[in-house]
């Protein structure tokens, strides 16, 4: 089961779960199938754009560059996807920084929790310019099971293309 937890503006994934927002309280799972096809589509889509991603990283073009990341939940199959503000990726393999987000699933770790994780297991990605926020792939495919006040709020600051 892919779980999402919705914040108030980032995602993070479980199975899969996927949170929003730099508000680490109210929380609310959304779940998906692990062979949700749109969602697959959507981190399949997301990681095809990371080496565009690492660029604008590596040239400061943005600010606020996070990822998101599937974290393997301890004792079973499904992975808990945690959105990290990124602070160094490390030759190429791997990527360090600190969670945006509560995880539901991972003892030990909290809001603010230094991390680090292979790029292998980066399923999403974003960055601000301009007041707008760019990638959010994950998101996008969660905002259309939210009601539209949710779907709204989350939504305003999403650039129209990811």
């Amino acid at each position: 089961m892919l779980k999402f937890l919705l914040k108030r503006v980032l995602l993070l994934l479980p199975g899969i779960a996927v949170a929003t927002g730099d508000a680490a309280s109210q929380a609310r799972i959304e779940n998906f199938a692990p062979d949700d096809p749109e969602m697959s589509a959507a981190i399949a889509t997301a990681r095809a754009g990371l080496p565009g991603f690492f660029q604008r990283f590596h040239a400061g073009e943005g600010e606020r560059f996070s990822v998101k990341l599937a974290v393997p939940i301890k004792g079973t199959p499904d992975y808990e996807h945690i959105w990290m503000r990124i602070a160094t990726i490390d030759d190429g393999k791997m990527v360090r920084g600190h969670l945006t987000n509560d995880p539901e699933n991972l003892p030990g770790l909290r809001f603010g929790s230094a991390f680090s994780a292979p790029l292998s297991r980066i399923s999403d990605w974003s960055y601000w310019k301009g007041g707008m926020q760019f990638g959010n792939y994950t998101t996008r495919v969660i905002l259309k099971r939210l009601s539209p006040a949710e779907a709204e709020e989350l939504g305003a600051h999403l650039s129209p293309w990811p």
